[in-house]
């Protein structure tokens, strides 16, 4: 059977490892598939449809950001892989090379990548080497931006830092890529030339939809359950990072609300004194059919699969964002009046508890979450931006072959 390699190199959020998964559900049984994941975490999803999983060479911010976020910039998604690594020549370098080693041993037909710009790289070498190899990316829509931007733009007024030139980081890329007498790259955003890219989103959350069309979108994957028969009373909170902020947890346990969460990368020690508050501390995501009728409000980071969840559920939600991709799409939500964002630098205990509680009696957020909910299922209805449809002329390609 043809190989398929899957590759992550950076992302904490499981929802990586669920697009993967989502694109070897839909490739089928008729491929061997081999997982390169830079973590660990969440790999029992794709051992569980038959992929071997590998710890594989992955991206990382250097010492200086985690000292100081302030030293990378935070415009454009350039700015994001720049600063998790790929501006920098050694990591570059060493990654490649270690991606093209993997390409020679496995030979794979077919390269699925998310989140893994620098395996792309690797691919776009090979290609030039001889390999007969089709490249897919998958993501979110902020994450497989389209291929012929001369640069990346900047998407939000006040994200507008950049500590590099993109044409500068081009340049080093192209040494690099002239060392094995693969083309160059036009511009950065050219990495994302594939030959099938799948950016899963609906059109609200699509941060390039002046520069791409509607069609070339494809739907989010999530089993969506019934209509609410029923609002519930609960206040849901799913925190799927690393938070090191206590004003969070101190919200999560005064607050005077029904509340349930889903923390997977929280500690013990945090669990157990949310239990102690009266929490519902779940051990694994709830079904989405209890997620709609006990919930009356969901607060999470405002990830993109997470808001257009909660949005095709018909949830009013707060938004926590981490990062530029989650301000976005919070802003985006927020446009719709479906959600309240809440800055980092805002994010006191009272703050949080106010906005929890304001739209949790906001009967405005309940009717314009409906009415969002119902122009998502409409959207919902155009087949060809299904994830099967678009993955149809690459399974006929094969099972012609």
């Amino acid at each position: 059977m043809p190989t398929v390699l899957l590759a992550n190199e950076i992302g904490i959020g499981r929802g990586h490892i669920a697009n993967l998964a989502q694109v070897v559900t839909h490739l089928g049984k008729d491929f061997s598939y081999f997982a390169g994941l830079y973590r660990k975490a969440h790999a029992e999803d794709l051992r569980a449809l038959g992929v071997s999983t590998f710890i594989s060479k992955g991206m990382s911010f250097s010492q200086s950001f985690a000292q100081d976020p302030l030293s990378e910039g935070n415009a454009t998604w350039g700015d994001y892989l720049f600063g998790a690594g790929l501006a920098r020549e050694d990591l570059l370098r060493r990654n490649l090379q270690y991606w093209i080693e993997k390409f020679m041993r496995l030979n794979p037909a077919i390269l699925v990548s998310e989140y893994a710009p620098i395996a792309l790289l690797a691919a776009h070498v090979m290609r030039a080497s001889g390999m007969d190899i089709t490249r897919i990316a998958v993501g979110t829509a902020f994450s497989v931006p389209p291929a012929h931007l001369p640069e990346f733009p900047i998407l939000l007024p006040d994200f507008t830092r950049s500590v590099r030139r993109e044409v500068d980081v081009l340049a080093m890329i192209n040494r690099v890529l002239a060392e094995y007498n693969a083309p160059p790259l036009p511009s950065i955003p050219a990495l994302y030339a594939v030959d099938l890219a799948l950016p899963m989103a609906f059109a609200q959350f699509d941060p390039y939809r002046k520069w791409r069309a509607a069609g070339d979108l494809v739907l989010p994957h999530q089993i969506i359950a019934p209509p609410r028969s029923a609002q519930g009373d609960e206040v849901y909170f799913y925190l799927s990072y690393p938070i090191d902020e206590p004003a969070i947890w101190d919200a999560i346990c005064d607050l005077p609300l029904p509340r349930r969460a889903f923390l997977p990368v929280a500690s013990d020690e945090v669990k157990n004194r949310l239990r102690m508050a009266g929490v519902l501390v779940e051990d694994g995501p709830i079904p989405l059919d209890h997620l709609s009728s006990r919930s009356r409000v969901m607060v999470n980071l405002a990830q993109s699969g997470t808001v257009q969840m909660a949005a095709r559920l018909g949830l009013p939600q707060i938004g926590l964002p981490m990062h530029l991709e989650h301000s976005f799409n919070g802003r985006r939500a927020g446009q719709k009046g479906v959600m309240e964002l809440l800055e980092r630098p805002m994010r006191s205990k009272q703050n949080i508890i106010n906005l929890i509680l304001r739209s949790y009696h906001s009967a405005a957020m309940q009717a314009c979450a409906r009415d969002f909910a119902a122009e998502l299922a409409q959207e919902s209805h155009d087949t060809s931006r299904s994830m099967s449809a678009k993955l149809a002329p690459i399974l006929a390609r094969y099972a012609a072959g």
